[in-house]
């Protein structure tokens, strides 16, 4: 297909802009191989580290010679000159200044290029780079993401990238518009939603400002999320997962041999934390939450027990809540400690019961009401988790940590990274965001 690139495309000529693009990619890829630019330094600013050769060798199919040369083109500024020692050329505040030029991008553009190409150039290298979270994917067509810190959404149509990425996954790159479209290119790794929060972080750590400025300034950074990541894959990392209490969450399932099972029953049944279930012959251990919960003498769920032939099964989410549970349990006559099995939340045979005499779960079938309830009881919990203290926000409640502007944006970042909760029952469930962002009088766009 032949164009005219000094004809700028119609605004809803995707295959004409699409062109452009490529024919521009085409041209930056020739000035770089025939140019001496590249070198170890410039390999190790964007890296932050020694590692290049075993990260572009590594990651070679995941787009980091692209991701490296997006940023080498639009953000890279060389040192014109070393400061002259003998010459006045330092700040006020004493340190030596260093003069850079302009970037590639600038370069071409002042000395022009077709118009087409000029434009998607031009919008590329203006966009801040930013970490996006997949919303949906029309496979082999487009892809909506949304703008992980700075907020705002993005209808990316880009054929190859939506036929093999899946929602909930992150891109690190910019979004940029041309015509009435919007384009992506990478600027790091592609990262599961468990890193996105992680990955802010770090990007935080090493001074980069969450701003349309900032982003651009720090741009370099994001090259530093390769070696991160890799390190991220190589520990086999999975982040900690917490319960209400700020345990780490593991499935404990202890089982406690008993002398007599009915003086266990009247034990339980004198306990003020304790509830029993007739309809499933458990008993339910909670604890009742005091005036700064959410709702005030609303009860939290520790954990569940059942008899089993001759023993107690306990399950509860941590290790703390089993030592806690033991401490009062072994005082009721004839109940030992025999065990426990422990099961982080990735594998799902914790839902097997440990004996396996109780028979195999009782499928159930989703039902209209039944994904109605559960959306309003996820939509009453995701509510009231704006007014829950949180690890993460250093014991704050969302509401409190949006009384500084660090605090709204750490908050925002949380509620855009937030995955619907997964279950074999397979309902849809709606995370209020947008009421989310009301509530707390920050911008959801």
């Amino acid at each position: 297909m032949t164009m005219d690139m000094n004809i700028l495309p119609a605004p809803d000529d995707l295959a004409g802009w699409k062109m452009a693009e490529h024919v521009l990619s085409e041209r930056i890829s020739y000035r770089i191989r025939s140019s001496r630019l590249v070198n170890p330094a410039l390999l190790k600013q964007y890296f932050g580290c020694k590692n290049d050769d075993y990260l572009l060798d590594k990651y070679a199919d995941l787009a980091v010679v692209h991701a490296f040369t997006e940023w080498v083109v639009d953000d890279y500024r060389p040192i014109l000159r070393s400061p002259d020692k003998k010459k006045k050329g330092k700040s006020k505040r004493g340190r030596k200044a260093i003069r850079r030029g302009k970037t590639l991008a600038e370069k071409m553009l002042a000395a022009g290029l077709p118009v087409a190409e000029g434009k998607v150039l031009e919008e590329c290298s203006q966009a801040n780079p930013s970490i996006f979270i997949i919303i949906s994917v029309d496979p082999g067509v487009s892809l909506t993401v949304e703008d992980i810190l700075l907020g705002g959404k993005r209808l990316i149509h880009d054929k190859m990238l939506s036929g093999c990425v899946q929602p909930g996954q992150c891109l690190t790159g910019r979004a940029f518009p041309v015509g009435q479209f919007y384009f992506f290119t990478p600027m790091g790794p592609c990262l599961p939603n468990s890193l996105a929060m992680e990955a802010a972080d770090y990007l935080e750590s090493l001074g980069v400002e969450f701003t349309h400025e900032g982003l651009l300034r720090g741009a370099n950074k994001f090259g530093w999320l390769w070696d991160w990541y890799d390190d991220q894959s190589s520990e086999g990392y999975m982040p900690q997962i917490q319960n209400t209490d700020g345990d780490e969450l593991l499935w404990q399932t202890a089982s406690f041999s008993i002398a007599d099972e009915q003086v266990v029953r009247e034990a339980l049944t004198t306990r003020e934390d304790i509830d029993y279930d007739d309809e499933n012959d458990e008993y339910l251990w909670f604890r009742c939450q005091g005036k700064d919960a959410v709702i005030p003498g609303d009860t939290l769920s520790l954990g569940r027990m059942r008899f089993v032939m001759d023993e107690l099964i306990l399950d509860v989410n941590s290790a703390e809540r089993l030592r806690s549970a033991r401490k009062w349990l072994e005082e009721i006559t004839g109940v030992k400690y025999q065990g426990v099995r422990t099961q982080d939340i990735t594998d799902m045979s914790r839902d097997i019961p440990m004996d396996d005499r109780m028979g195999p779960e009782e499928s159930i079938e989703m039902t209209p009401e039944l994904a109605s309830s559960l959306n309003k009881y996820f939509h009453d919990h995701y509510m009231k988790w704006l007014d829950m203290s949180l690890p993460i926000l250093d014991g704050k409640t969302p509401r409190q940590a949006c009384k500084t502007e660090a605090g709204r944006q750490k908050v925002a970042m949380l509620i855009r990274t937030t995955s619907p909760p997964a279950g074999k029952a397979n309902a849809q469930i709606d995370i209020p965001r947008q009421e989310m962002f009301r509530s707390l009088g920050l911008e959801s766009e």
